[in-house]
């Protein structure tokens, strides 16, 4: 059999929540490598058909030339069990006609991967790609970016507060945390750059954690922060609504999102979840229902299933709508065209968009507020909460 290096076909973010559930198991003859060829099979097989692959006896026969367990079928099953027990994969029963079982990803793991996927694009930036924004970043030359640049050289941060915050920190999350002190106590390597598609403005200050944030002033002046609260589902739903105004469903999500919370109600409809505490629950939730939201109409999780089962319709609706746009890209769109002028207005006094917020002195919570709301009329939305 081939030798391959499954490390190379598996993305960083696959191997790190492998190895996260499965490492305390790995020994000179349990290796990562064994399963990465279980799950290196099943994807080739779910290339095909995107669901369970069937492992016929000649496929199971290949695993085990490692050597070290034992005989290559119980090589086979002890790895199935494991994953199964471990709530990796599932196995189908004997299909009429067949004589083996289909094996595919459970929709736990499945979300598990997609949040693990998000984070790394979305959240985390490689020390590679750092390096690369350093060398070839300069202080921008767009008058508008340049003011967001000169405001954010003008930030402080508490250092005492944030050392306590970093000393809970350990691993890759510690030197990122310092990195994030530094580059805005020392005023050095600091990003400004406006993404082209979303229209968004990328900057060391919305991409440093958000306990950091609130450590910042300007000019001696504490930070206050107006956030959009559910932005990406609320402008779903109210676009939904503009386009189906007598829709009973589409209505009927729109005052889940406006009047109630969506991530609590999709955390209450499918349950199971367990975490320490509820706002890492809500977190959880919510990048599983932005996974579904941005991805494409390919594979499943948690969040669509209940959104299929409880709004079949409007689910049928997005669904159409991602077959002709980049459905998250439209939301942001409209996001950006609200936040970045409000920002822009009031950036030489110290005001910076985080996206679908806006950070500013304490003295200007009025005039920016205000600001918004305006925005907001332009664009006829109603019902939004800022908090």
């Amino acid at each position: 059999m081939e030798q391959i290096n499954y490390g190379l076909y598996f993305t960083r973010s696959f191997i790190t929540l492998i190895d996260e559930i499965l490492g305390d198991l790995y020994s000179r003859t349990l290796k990562r490598e064994h399963f990465l060829q279980l799950f290196y099979t099943i994807e080739r097989g779910r290339n095909f058909n995107n669901n369970a692959t069937e492992l016929s006896s000649n496929i199971r026969l290949n695993f085990g030339l490692y050597g070290g367990i034992g005989s290559r079928q119980w090589r086979f099953a002890e790895l199935i069990r494991i994953c199964e027990e471990r709530n990796i994969l599932y196995s189908t029963t004997y299909s009429k006609g067949n004589y083996c079982k289909s094996y595919g990803y459970t929709t736990d793991f499945i979300s598990k991967i997609i949040i693990e996927e998000i984070d790394f694009q979305f959240c985390e930036i490689s020390e590679k790609t750092y390096n690369n924004i350093y060398k070839y970043l300069k202080i921008p030359e767009n008058p508008i970016l340049l003011k967001h640049y000169k405001t954010i050289n003008e930030l402080n941060i508490d250092l005492n507060k944030a050392e306590v915050f970093a000393k809970e920190c350990t691993g890759e999350r510690l030197l990122r945390t310092v990195r994030e002190i530094s580059i805005i106590h020392n005023n050095e390597k600091l990003i400004v750059a406006q993404d082209n598609k979303t229209g968004r403005i990328f900057t060391s200050f919305n991409l440093m954690k958000k306990e950091l944030r609130e450590f910042c002033s300007y000019k001696g002046e504490s930070l206050k922060s107006l956030d959009l609260k559910s932005s990406q589902p609320y402008f779903l739903a109210s676009l939904l609504l503009k386009e189906n105004p007598y829709n009973k469903e589409v209505k009927k999500f729109y005052e889940l999102v406006t009047e109630g919370d969506l991530y609590e109600w999709l955390e209450e409809k499918w349950g199971g979840f367990e975490y320490r505490s509820k706002e890492e629950t809500r977190n959880f939730v919510k990048k599983l229902f932005f996974a579904y939201l941005y991805k494409k109409n390919q594979g499943t999780n948690c969040a669509q299933m209940v959104f299929q089962d409880n709004f079949p319709e409007v689910y049928k609706i997005i669904k159409e709508r991602k077959r002709s746009e980049e459905l998250w890209l439209t939301l942001q769109k409209v996001e950006s065209s609200i936040f970045i002028p409000v920002a822009n207005q009031f950036v030489e006094r110290g005001c910076l968009s985080v996206h679908d917020a806006l950070y500013f002195p304490a003295s200007l919570e009025e005039e920016v507020f205000s600001a918004l709301i305006y925005k907001f009329s332009t664009f006829n939305l109603i019902n939004y909460k800022l908090y």
